[in-house]
């Protein structure tokens, strides 16, 4: 029974297996792929072999005499052409979305490549992203670009798939965050910047991305607090040195303190986080004096573009120090340290003092410790005294100061 069993087995199988080899043929899909070119291929091998055998083979017009399959051929290459300038230059109306009129396409579909005028773009996740101008199917001309949320990125000119001209950037949220000029999808130009609270925090001057030329600092409520020069992104101090106060405040509107004893007089910047002293001995008659020196009240310095945490990472443009060494302080230094240390920077200590804080914002400095040392780092470069304090020789500094040579 049990031989009888595998036999008739066996049979069904051999039965089986020529059908299920050629079931597996036929699905495979380089098989298929194979077949079917080798037949398209001999199909238009035949079409357009185009010798004629006899008489039969030719149409006769007048005098001429033309064959038949030349013709069939050149049918079809019409037929094809024509194909495909209607399937992919100029695609019949039912083969595009539309919506208000306005043609829609997919991001990486082949009609878009020759399509101009005003369109919309899906994305590869199906939502709207573009909609407005394209020319050969690049985005060039006015549209707006939008998120899968459907939150606005971006609206304003396009030129070869990119932010030129004038256009309007927005954040994540939606809150406005630049308006202005472009360049190949950075702010080059005039414009306006945004906090993401859409407060403005500076307006004028961009290059390449960057704060530079003439422009309008503004506080976190949207009060001009200085107007003046920028280079990559950072304030000329330099321009503050040399002149009057009055000058300074005619540039800087923005909060203020004022410290000062018998000699000095030394005015915090809050807004630009500097502050400048003047000697009194060098009042003029209008009140004002010359400014001095200008501290900088960051732990780095930028130039051109780089910043440096370090005075030996700015030996790069700064050249060999002037000075290295302990040195002590004046009021102005005193001031400086107070308030860096007031801000949480780590300066050996405090140097001590009595402020008398009777008005708001003028200070007097009864005393202070005269004796109290910092190691000091002074360079000269490009007209312009460099001098970086720092608790030690290790070259990390808490604040600089800028003089005239």
């Amino acid at each position: 029974m049990k031989n009888l069993f595998q036999v008739l087995l066996s049979s069904i199988k051999a039965k089986i297996t020529p059908i299920w080899t050629k079931i597996k043929l036929f699905t495979n899909w380089n098989f298929l792929k194979t077949r079917v070119f080798t037949k398209i291929r001999q199909f238009f091998s035949n079409i357009f072999s185009i010798k004629p055998k006899n008489k039969n083979d030719y149409y006769t017009v007048g005098r001429w005499m033309i064959g038949k399959k030349l013709c069939l051929s050149i049918a079809i290459v019409l037929g094809l052409l024509g194909l495909y300038y209607l399937i992919f230059v100029n695609p019949p109306s039912f083969l595009i979305a539309k919506t208000d009129g306005i043609k829609t396409y997919k991001y990486n579909s082949i009609p878009l490549r020759f399509a101009s005028g005003k369109v919309r773009i899906k994305a590869q996740s199906g939502y709207i992203a573009y909609e407005g101008d394209v020319d050969g199917g690049k985005v060039t001309g006015k549209g707006t670009l939008m998120n899968s949320e459907g939150i606005m990125v971006y609206t304003g000119d396009f030129a070869e798939n990119k932010y030129n001209g004038n256009g309007t950037l927005f954040y994540d949220n939606g809150q406005l965050h630049y308006k202005g000029e472009f360049k190949d999808n950075i702010f080059n130009g005039k414009g306006s910047q945004y906090r993401e609270n859409a407060i403005i925090e500076y307006e004028g001057d961009f290059l390449n991305g960057l704060r530079d030329g003439s422009g309008v600092l503004y506080d976190s409520t949207g009060n001009a607090v200085y107007t003046g020069h920028f280079s990559k992104d950072e304030i000329v101090y330099q321009d503050l040195l040399g002149i009057n106060t009055g000058d300074v405040f005619k540039a800087y509107t923005g909060a203020r303190d004022v410290y000062m004893n018998d000699d000095y007089i030394v005015t915090h910047l809050k807004d630009i986080n500097a502050a400048f002293y003047g000697n009194l001995s060098s009042n003029t008659l209008s009140g004002e004096m010359p400014v001095e020196g200008l501290y900088v009240l960051q732990s780095s310095l930028r130039y051109n573009g780089k910043e440096y945490k370090n005075v030996y990472e700015a030996q790069e443009f700064l050249g060999e120090p002037e000075y290295e060494g302990n040195s002590y302080i004046l009021l102005p230094e005193a001031v400086v340290i107070h308030l860096m240390n007031k801000q949480g920077f780590a300066f050996n200590g405090e140097p001590g003092g009595k402020y008398d804080y009777t008005f708001d914002d003028v200070i007097r400095v009864e005393s202070f410790d005269e004796d109290y040392a910092v190691y000091l780092y002074t360079y000269v470069n490009e007209g312009i005294r460099y001098s970086f304090f720092c608790n030690d020789r290790s070259g990390d500094f808490y604040a600089y100061l800028i003089e005239k040579e």
